[in-house]
């Protein structure tokens, strides 16, 4: 919302799934209904945030402990970075933010999927600018492309991360129609009634979502760095 709404930036969201695994709070629709349902949410909260929605058509199948489970059930892990090598290669993004880090970084901390997601984002980085990585996927206009920078979200909880790679947005910036980046994040959050998400205020959200802070974890030079800004240097 921030980068789409403040700076003008032309922003994507990349979904593995569809979230048909889970649970459905508003009602019992489950398994592929649910995912017709919360992909409608996702649609509805990427219109107020500014982002344009990506799903990578990945299966949800519930909780998974390990990420070796969930490549295992999404058919290889290698499989799994190139697709995701193949929408970076389509989309040319300049700077990458997820919500996951990898299992090497904090092991056994996630749902298995999303320690996928964070070795996915991680491995990527780099084979989407080889060449010699699924040459096949360079047609039609298609090419490599060299991410710039790639986050991941900072909670606080990890005491050895550099400080000086960590960049905090200023959610309370206001757009043009007078809201504050926050409510706007807010507004889109409640979309997810299917998660329950609609439930929350600002005073109840957990501490979690509050958080807006992403540390570097892959750059492909070094760039002038801005506490404030994730595209500095750039």
């Amino acid at each position: 919302a921030y980068y789409s709404k403040i700076k003008g930036v032309k922003t994507y969201s990349i979904f593995f799934t569809r979230g048909e695994g889970g649970q459905n709070e508003i009602g019992s629709d489950l398994y592929d209904e649910l995912g017709t349902l919360r992909t409608n949410e996702t649609l509805e909260a990427a219109e107020i945030l500014g982002s344009e929605v990506i799903f990578l058509h990945f299966p949800d199948f519930g909780f998974s402990k390990t990420a070796t489970e969930t490549f295992s059930k999404w058919k290889t892990r290698d499989s799994v970075v190139a697709r995701l090598v193949y929408a970076r290669r389509t989309l040319k993004p300049d700077v990458i933010i997820t919500n996951h880090d990898t299992i090497t970084m904090k092991p056994n901390r996630q749902h298995g999927n999303h320690q996928a997601v964070g070795i996915s984002a991680f491995e990527a980085f780099q084979k989407a600018a080889d060449e010699n990585y699924y040459p096949e996927q360079l047609s039609d206009g298609i090419t490599t492309w060299q991410v710039k920078k790639l986050f991941f979200r900072y909670t606080g909880r990890d005491t050895t991360i550099n400080k000086d790679s960590i960049v905090s947005i200023d959610v309370t910036t206001k757009d043009n129609d007078g809201q504050s980046i926050e409510q706007v994040a807010m507004t889109a959050l409640g979309k997810h009634r299917s998660q329950g998400m609609d439930k929350f205020t600002l005073d109840s959200l957990p501490s979690f979502f509050r958080q807006h802070k992403y540390y570097l974890v892959r750059s492909d030079k070094n760039y002038s760095f801005d506490p404030a800004d994730l595209f500095s240097g750039i």
